[in-house]
C-alpha cells in the first residue's frame, strides 16, 4: 500500500490495515516539509530512487525511525545524497507520530547537504530543527534532557548505538535513529538520549545568536557542505559542525575569542537551565527559553572555606563537557575575596568561567579566568562579593591543545583536574 502527497515529493509505504496511520503519517510529512521550506527557508530531503519522492516505511520495531542513506548523487560537486526513513507502526498517532516523522524528514535534509555528518551531531540538529515545527517536541525529549544534564561532563557528541561509521560499502546499512526510544530513562552513553539531549545546545545557539529563529540551525546546515575525494571508502566529515562554529563565531564574543570560549558561555550559561537551576540560579537571556530543561548536576555546593579546600570533580570531563562547583558566601568577612585555583592533566586544555549571583538568584556578572593555551593551570582572586550570595564555577575541557576538536574521534579523551577555593 502507498500513499503519495500531491501538494510534496513524499511517499508513504504500507500494509493492509495500515491507513489510518499512513493517513496521518502523510498529513505530519506534508507539514514538516512546508515548515521546512516555508518559515525556516531550508531545502527538502533528496527524494531517493524507489519513486523519485522521499519515502516513508511503516515497519514493525521498537525503534521509533531510522533514515536509510539509499545513493550517492554522482553528479553533484559535493557530497549529495538521497534516502529514505523506516518508521514504526506501532507509535501512537499524535505527538509521538508527529515528532518522529519530522526528526526523519529532518534527518533526510541532512542526508541531501551532508551525508557524511556524525550521527550524534545530526540528531541533535534534527532535534532542534523539530522543536521549532512541533511544540509538542520538547515534551517528548524531556527523558533525553534529564540525561543529558545528568552528564554535563560528556562530551556535546554521541555515539550513536548503529551508526554505520560512513563507509560507503554500507550505503544501504540505516542509520539508526537509536536502540531505544527517545523516552527511554535507561541511561546508554553510546544512546539516542543523550544525542538527542544535545539539542539544548543548539536551541541555546540559535536562541542567543540567531536574527530569527532557525538561522543559527539553518547556517550551520548550509556550512556544512563536504566534498569527499574520488575512490575514498569513507565520507569526509569536514567541515563538521564544530569547525562551522569555530570559524563562525571566531572575534564574535570579545576580541579573539575562539570556539573553547563559545564552550565556556553555554557552559555557564547551562547552569541556568530548568525552573530549579543549580544554586538558585534565574534563567535570564536565550536560557530563559529553556525552562524546559532539567537543572544541571552540581559537582560540589559547599559552604564559605574557612580554610583553604581541595575539590576534584565527580567524573573527568571529556572534550566539549563540563563540570559545576557551588560556593555559598554566607559567614565570609565584608570585603572577603574568593581564591581559586586549579590545575589539570596534561593533553588538556580547561577553561574556567564564574557567575556572581544575589539573594534573589539574579547572575550579577560572569567572567573567565584566564590562562595561556597552553597552560596546566589558572587562579584568579573573584571580588566583589558582597552582594553575592553564592558564586558558581564553571570548568569546560575545550579538548587536547595540540588539535581542533573532532567530532569523527574514535574516543573522546576525558581529563579531571583539582581545584583549590580559599578566602582572602
Amino acid at each position: 500500500m502507498r500513499a503519495c502527497s500531491f501538494h510534496e515529493a513524499v511517499c508513504v509505504w504500507g500494509r493492509a490495515g495500515d491507513e489510518p496511520t499512513s493517513r496521518a503519517v502523510l498529513a505530519h510529512a506534508e507539514a514538516a516539509f512546508a515548515g521546512l521550506h516555508g518559515p525556516l527557508r531550508m531545502a527538502r530531503p533528496e527524494p531517493g530512487q524507489l519513486t523519485g519522492a522521499f519515502d516513508l516505511i511503516l515497519v514493525d520495531g521498537e525503534v521509533e525511525g531510522e533514515i536509510v542513506l539509499d545513493e550517492r548523487d554522482p553528479r553533484s560537486p559535493l557530497d549529495r545524497g538521497g534516502g529514505y526513513g523506516r518508521l514504526s507502526r506501532r507509535l501512537d498517532r499524535g505527538c509521538a507520530l508527529q515528532v518522529a516523522v519530522t526528526r526523519l524528514v529532518v534527518r533526510g535534509l541532512l542526508l541531501r547537504t551532508a551525508p557524511g555528518a556524525d550521527e550524534g551531531s545530526a540528531q541533535a540538529e534534527a532535534q532542534a530543527v523539530t522543536e521549532l515545527l512541533v511544540p509538542c517536541a520538547p515534551v517528548r525529549a524531556t527523558a533525553a534532557y534529564l540525561t543529558f544534564q545528568e552528564h554535563p561532563e560528556r562530551a556535546l557528541v554521541s555515539r550513536v548505538a548503529g551508526e554505520s561509521g560512513g563507509r560507503f560499502e554500507a550505503l544501504h546499512e540505516p542509520a539508526l535513529w537509536g536502540l531505544r526510544t527517545v523516552d527511554d530513562r535507561v541511561d546508554d552513553r553510546a544512546g539516542a538520549p543523550q544525542a538527542v539531549g544535545t539539542a539544548l545546545f543548539y536551541r541555546w545557539l540559535d536562541r542567543g545568536y540567531g536574527t530569527e529563529p532557525g538561522a543559527v540551525l539553518r547556517g550551520l546546515i548550509a556550512l556544512r557542505a563536504h566534498k569527499t575525494p574520488p575512490g575514498s571508502v569513507r565520507w569526509v566529515n569536514e567541515p563538521d559542525a564544530f569547525d562551522v562554529l569555530g570559524k563562525s563565531f571566531a572575534g564574535s564574543l570579545f576580541e579573539g575569542s575562539k570556539l573553547e570560549d563559545l564552550l565556556l558561555e553555554f557552559a555557564l550559561s547551562r547552569a541556568h537551565f530548568g525552573p530549579e537551576a543549580p544554586g538558585g540560579v534565574q534563567a535570564s537571556g536565550a536560557s530563559a527559553a529553556l525552562g524546559d530543561a532539567p537543572p544541571v548536576r552540581v559537582d560540589w555546593d559547599v559552604p564559605w572555606p574557612a580554610t583553604p579546600r581541595r575539590l576534584a570533580p565527580a567524573y573527568p570531563l571529556e572534550p566539549t563537557g563540563a563540570s559545576y562547583v557551588v560556593v555559598h558566601t554566607a559567614g565570609a568577612a565584608p570585603g572577603a575575596r574568593l581564591r581559586v585555583e586549579a590545575a589539570w592533566e596534561d593533553h588538556a586544555k580547561l577553561r574556567l568561567g564564574f557567575m556572581r549571583i544575589d539573594k534573589a538568584g539574579r547572575e550579577l556578572s560572569r567572567g573567565r579566568i584566564a590562562n595561556p593555551p597552553s597552560a596546566r593551570e589558572a587562579q584568579m582572586s573573584i571580588a566583589d562579593l558582597d552582594q553575592t550570595e553564592r558564586v558558581v564555577i564553571v570548568v569546560t575541557n575545550a579538548g587536547d591543545p595540540s588539535f581542533h576538536f573532532d567530532p569523527d574521534d574514535v574516543v573522546f579523551e576525558p581529563h579531571s583536574y583539582g581545584l583549590i577555593i580559599a578566602p582572602e
